[in-house]
């Protein structure tokens, strides 16, 4: 397993550091688990984004996954896509690297979320 963001906590919307993911074959799981969110959140959008220029113009969408309405760190939130699922994903490729973006982050308070690869 190979954290793309390991634990983190935001309060916004934002990029986190991108990892490289050159070096993974085409059987790869990209998992996505939301720990916890405040209640006071509506809906938060995490996206995946992949780059082989690190994020300076080539830059491509990947999954999204959406949540509505808080939880709690009893309910943990996890969504996954296999290598089938998403083909055209850059990881396994030269120079890449993949990173998480939270897109849109409406309401107030706090959102805990980790993404790897395995």
């Amino acid at each position: 397993m190979t954290y793309i963001t390991p634990v983190t906590t935001v309060t916004g919307n934002g990029a986190q550091t991108g990892t490289d993911v050159s070096t993974f074959g085409t059987q790869w799981t990209l998992c996505l688990e939301v720990l916890a969110t405040d209640t006071s959140i509506v809906s938060v959008q995490i996206l995946f984004q992949d780059s082989t220029d690190d994020f300076s113009t080539d830059v491509l969408a990947g999954p999204t996954a959406v949540i509505t309405g808080g939880i709690t760190t009893k309910g943990v939130v996890r969504f996954s896509w296999k290598q089938a699922d998403w083909p055209d994903l850059r990881i396994g490729v030269t120079a890449a690297k993949l990173r998480t973006v939270v897109q849109r982050f409406a309401g107030s308070g706090s959102l805990t979320f980790r993404s790897w690869i395995e």
